[in-house]
């Protein structure tokens, strides 16, 4: 069962907006953090991934957005999410340039708006595959009950991304670059 609220619902932000934000509601205003931080979205299934990242991972506390895996999808997806992404579309606050999802709009950051910039930070440092590898990751982990971010997860986080690429071109190199993430994420 899947859990939501209406995303027109306008709630006073975790995090102050400037005044001609003020108008947006709670999911607007964290789509555009979102895409305003990492510069190569490419496409909804990137959007998704990463938002489902932001929250699993205590980037974005208190996330709007709540996901679900339906029949023959391996990827959590937020109605919500991709609801708010197309009314932001259609509001021109956000639309695609060369294959790229762009915002048009900017928030202020303060307070803990600025410290969930520094940890979608992180996660822009990695491509969009490996997004999705890392959000494979996560829910395997998450299945056997481990929180990708603990402690206790060095092994088997290691083991659930080896099991996700396989022996795949690049996977030292993308191991690499997740565990380094991960560990970042820890620090903050």
């Amino acid at each position: 069962m899947v859990y939501a609220y209406s995303p027109v619902e306008t709630l006073t932000p975790p995090f102050p907006l400037s005044l001609e934000k003020q108008g947006l509601s709670r999911t607007q205003q964290t789509l555009l953090l979102l895409v305003n931080a990492i510069p190569d979205l490419r496409d909804e299934d990137d959007l998704q991934c990463l938002s489902f990242l932001a929250g699993e991972l205590g980037v974005l506390p208190h996330t709007p957005f709540y996901f679900s895996r339906g029949a023959g999808s391996s990827m959590p997806q937020s109605v919500v999410l991709g609801h708010t992404l197309r009314g932001c579309v259609e509001l021109g606050l956000v639309g695609w340039e060369n294959g790229i999802l762009r915002a048009y709009a900017t928030p202020e950051t303060k307070g803990v708006e600025a410290a969930m910039t520094t940890g979608v930070t992180w996660l822009a440092m990695l491509l969009p595959s490996e997004r999705r590898v890392l959000t494979e990751v996560t829910l395997s982990l998450h299945a056997m009950g481990i929180h990708a971010l603990s402690p206790a997860a060095d092994e088997p986080f290691r083991q659930a991304i080896n099991r996700t690429l396989g022996s795949s071109e690049g996977a030292d190199t993308v191991e690499r670059r997740l565990r380094m993430v991960r560990f970042g994420l820890g620090q903050d």
